[in-house]
């Protein structure tokens, strides 16, 4: 009696696909609907905070800092509106000088996002880099590094940024080129305060 012998093809079992941890995670992420609505908002603060104006562009190149998504500059002063209500022309009103609430609010948004990036940014490179030599060479250069450490616990903060402040200005006035020279055209788009948020990070690691 013949017997049907199965065909390796009809014997393959069907493998699962698995997903990666990250296409897994992104996935949970998905399913909370705060979480969602939370990243919406960020992406949205985000584009308010590179689309107020076209500094990051115009300074760079020399150009006219014009506002975009802004009415006017946040520093732009109106005297006869001073504590002016919301109007149609201002939604949010006018400050004590006659200033547009509703262009410093979204001025504002650009150095609170250039405050957690820059900084975290800082401090994420050296702490990872300082730890990584330390925990690689242990022993008695683990030991110096950590009272480095300790010394800037004991260190007043305050003095150190304005030093750093002061180096970085002096660095910012002679100018440059290349990468130099885009740093300090980043820090005048950002109104100054690259360095500043440069040197939180450096002592905040």
């Amino acid at each position: 009696m013949a017997v049907a012998e199965a065909t390796p093809r009809e014997l393959a079992i069907p493998v699962r696909r698995e997903r990666s941890p990250w296409a897994d995670a992104f996935q949970q992420l998905l399913r909370n609907k705060m979480a969602v609505a939370s990243g919406v908002f960020i992406l949205l603060l985000l584009f308010v905070a590179l689309f107020t104006d076209n500094a990051l562009i115009a300074v760079p190149l020399g150009r006219e800092v014009t506002p975009l998504l802004a009415k006017e500059s946040f520093d732009e002063v109106h005297f006869k509106l001073n504590n002016a209500p919301p109007s149609r022309e201002y939604p949010l009103g006018n400050d004590y000088l006659g200033r547009d609430i509703l262009s410093r609010t979204l001025y504002g948004a650009r150095v609170s996002l250039a405050v957690a990036f820059v900084a975290a940014t800082v401090s994420l490179i050296i702490g990872l880099t300082y730890g990584l030599a330390s925990g690689y060479f242990g022993g008695r250069v683990d030991d110096i590094m950590m009272r480095i450490v300790d010394f800037l616990y004991a260190f007043p903060i305050l003095i150190f940024v304005i030093l750093l402040q002061v180096y970085f200005k002096a660095i910012s006035r002679r100018g440059g080129t290349g990468i130099v020279g885009a740093v300090i055209g980043l820090n005048k788009a950002m109104g100054g305060m690259f360095f500043l948020f440069v040197a939180l990070g450096a002592l905040n690691w």
